[in-house]
């Protein structure tokens, strides 16, 4: 007598619970040379932040050293800010709440404003970093210029970190996407490391780095490739690597569709931050009302305003805000999003209920796009994010203030403020 059993059911879902179990180990693995790798990339510029900013309490520093150092300081907390910033972005990204803005954008500004940005990293190398229009270029497009942005800087900045010698090259031209739609392609060319076939199989898996050591020579979270590529094909492109030869350098290509029949076909209305904003007083004359509750930004705030010349007032909350707001005299006013006792969008929202008719500039660590559609939607005039880039800001004031000073005589009877 004999006994059979067919188990080859039984066999294939063995091989998928391992395959599975080789996944998940995979996976847990990754994430912790990320997170290891994230302590890193995050401790690294705060600890010389902390420590150049224990230096500059030194009367005795020398005036050079001091502007030296504060160069540093600002350096590392941009760095910082990066990195934070590609965190939520990509959280967000994943969870599927990154929202994009279709508004008109002039690509080759924006390539040259990315070089301008990146120009400084460039320099200290000692390498060369070049922009290119190509015949066939479109002027503009209708995009999301603050993520397009985002992208070359990502890229462009990975370029200059893994090259040595020679240069970045950055180029544009025109293709058409798909549903014949047009759009604008970067191609960004460097001289540098380059990578082996094996490690460019898994370059835009979210946290791989092509070096996963400790050792390793060149820092980052092993998120900018992995975010770029989501956010391009938020945009109706894509990031792809077109060539690697390891020491021979690498090509990447950007490529972003045009929105312009979906969307309508605003500009931005911005008023540029020239250079002479930096200097002197342009806002002599004007009164701005502060309303933000971390003390230190309001006095960082108040500080940038009355060195150009405004005259300042400040509240620590929503509530504080309304009550100033309505009995004072301001050209403008700046409200920060998330306070105690009342926030932003609930202070502006009252004051626009009662009928207040002066420009309120949303200031705010919320950065998203998302929510600079929320605070429009509020009653905010416009949104600035922090951290606080001291030109646009005075630009900012400058542009929405009016000629006349916005008050009400007082608040309606009924209201209990």
């Amino acid at each position: 007598m004999g006994v059979s059993f067919d188990i080859h059911d039984r066999k294939i879902v063995e091989q998928e619970l391992q395959r599975a179990k080789e996944e998940a180990e995979r996976a847990n693995q990754l994430k912790s040379t990320f997170l290891a790798n994230m302590s890193h990339e995050i401790r690294t510029p705060l600890g010389a932040m902390l420590g150049f900013a224990d230096i500059l309490k030194d009367p005795t520093l020398p005036a050079d050293d001091r502007r030296h150092y504060l160069d540093i300081l600002t350096r590392n907390g941009e760095q910082l800010s990066s990195i934070i910033n590609d965190i939520l972005d990509l959280s967000k990204v994943e969870a599927g709440f990154l929202n994009f803005e279709h508004r008109e954008t002039n690509p080759l500004q924006i390539a040259f404003d990315t070089a301008s940005l990146l120009d400084v990293k460039a320099q200290e190398k000692g390498i060369t970093l070049e922009v290119h229009s190509l015949p066939g270029a479109p002027e503009t497009i209708v995009s999301d210029p603050i993520r397009l942005k985002q992208i070359l800087l990502n890229i462009v900045g990975n370029a200059i970190k893994f090259t040595s010698t020679g240069g970045v090259s950055l180029f544009l031209s025109g293709y058409t996407g798909s549903q014949g739609r047009p759009g604008v392609r970067f191609e960004v060319k460097d001289t540098g490391v380059g990578l082996a076939p094996e490690a460019a199989a898994d370059l835009f898996q979210l946290f791989h780095q092509a070096d996963a050591s400790t050792s390793r020579k060149f820092g980052g979270t092993g998120l900018g490739l992995a975010l770029s590529r989501r956010l391009a094909r938020g945009l109706g492109g894509d990031v792809t690597l077109l060539e690697s030869r390891a020491g021979q350098g690498s090509t990447f290509m950007i490529e972003v569709q045009s929105f312009a029949d979906e969307a309508p076909r605003t500009t931005d209305a911005e008023t540029p931050a020239p250079k002479a904003l930096s200097d002197g007083k342009p806002l002599i004359g004007k009164r701005v009302l502060v309303v933000e509750d971390s003390p230190d930004n309001q006095k960082l705030i108040q500080h940038l305003l009355v060195r150009r010349g405004a005259t300042v007032d400040a509240a620590s909350d929503g509530q504080q805000g309304v009550n100033l707001a309505l009995n004072g005299r301001y050209h403008v006013v700046l409200m920060d999003i998330q306070m105690p006792v009342m926030d932003g969008y609930t202070a502006t929202r009252r004051l626009r209920d009662l009928g207040y008719p002066g420009a309120i500039i949303a200031l705010t660590a919320h950065a998203m796009s998302e929510v600079r559609l929320r605070a429009l939607g509020a009653g905010y005039t416009d949104h600035l994010p922090k951290p606080i880039h001291a030109p646009e800001l005075i630009a900012a004031v400058l542009k929405h203030s009016n000629t006349v000073l916005t008050t009400l005589a007082k608040p309606p009877a009924d209201q209990s403020l």
